[in-house]
């Protein structure tokens, strides 16, 4: 069976800990013994797959199971799961989880949304700013948005 940390159930869901402890304590979802490593509250994946609001197919399961477990690029699929559903809002946590942990993919979605205002009030500056961190960090698209940007605009640092 697959667990995830309650923590992952809450970014999934959208659902607050209180509201998905309360289903625990009502039997609707069922809190799995064992050992985490971190001592977190696990919970079965399948149960919580109606309130996340797309079905999942086998890879987006393998993708949250390697998110809940701290892999950044994992992380970024998540958000791009939750992007390409029509659900920005949930896409912008885990971007941020991926991004606290140096993930290049991650830096260049969040600068991208930053720009477009996709699940987060619009912040250009902010946004280019992600994208050139991302750039530094090797990613060859932000890299060539980055030279685009400084030829046509020249670099006013």
């Amino acid at each position: 069976m697959n667990t995830i940390s309650l923590d992952t159930a809450v970014l999934l869901t959208g659902q607050t800990k209180r509201h998905l402890r309360g289903r625990i304590a009502e039997g609707h979802l069922v809190k799995e013994d064992g050992t985490d490593p971190h001592g977190r509250t696990h919970i079965a994946l399948a149960p919580l797959a109606a309130s996340i609001g797309f079905p999942l197919a086998a890879e987006d399961v393998e993708a949250i199971l390697q998110a809940d477990a701290g892999q950044a690029a994992a992380q970024h699929e998540v958000a791009l799961m939750f992007l390409m559903a029509g659900k920005p809002e949930r896409a912008f946590s885990w971007l941020q989880l991926a991004v606290e942990q140096g993930c290049a993919d991650a830096m260049y979605t969040l600068g991208e949304n930053l720009i477009t205002g996709l699940g987060v009030p619009p912040n250009p500056t902010q946004g280019f700013a992600w994208i050139e961190k991302a750039a530094l960090k090797g990613h060859g698209l932000a890299q060539q948005v980055t030279h685009e940007l400084r030829t046509r605009f020249g670099d006013r640092r």
